[in-house]
């Protein structure tokens, strides 16, 4: 599954997989702390998302390990090559982990938004003239939902950055001419 495609390559073809879906993780992830509102809508596509990314993240890396065998094989490996491909190796599996944390942490955030919204839809209207304060555990999950949230920016930004850098460093690798 991770050697050839039809005859192909596989880690080539299947690194878009990663490409596209761990960008998009983290853009939803943005998105799904920073806009409230949207939440309840996009639930299920940042579920999803939360599941795929970090599993095509693996089968990128699994790929790139089984193609770097493939060509040591066939004696294709200069030394330049394997250095640039150790860079390359070095970036993307700091974006599986990273990718990993922000699925988790994502996941958990989930977990405490949709835990709010069935807390809040169960408080039934306020006093005459008062106030309903909030009770324990809404602020114990407003923290954790802040802290949840901070940590999703951070893991969405050093994903979105990975990304990027072991795409240009595989690019580099496939277009320097080796």
């Amino acid at each position: 599954m991770f050697d050839e495609i039809m005859g192909l390559p596989a880690h080539p073809l299947l690194v878009h997989a990663a490409v596209v879906f761990v960008p998009l993780l983290a853009l939803m992830g943005v998105v799904y702390v920073l806009v409230p509102p949207l939440r309840a809508r996009f639930t299920w596509v940042f579920l999803l998302l939360a599941v795929i990314a970090p599993v095509v993240s693996w089968v990128a890396k699994e790929s790139g390990e089984r193609f770097e065998r493939r060509m040591q094989a066939k004696g294709m490996m200069p030394p330049e090559l394997a250095a640039d491909i150790n860079v390359h190796q070095d970036h993307g599996e700091k974006m599986l982990w990273f990718v990993c944390g922000l699925a988790v942490v994502s996941l958990l955030f989930m977990a405490l938004d949709a835990g709010r919204r069935r807390a809040n839809a169960n408080v039934g209207p306020a006093p005459a003239g008062g106030e309903v304060a909030a009770p324990p555990a809404a602020r114990g999950r407003m923290i954790m939902m802040i802290v949840f949230g901070l940590a999703v920016l951070v893991l969405a930004g050093f994903s979105g950055w990975y990304v990027y850098k072991t795409g240009d460093a595989g690019a580099r690798i496939a277009w320097s001419g080796y």
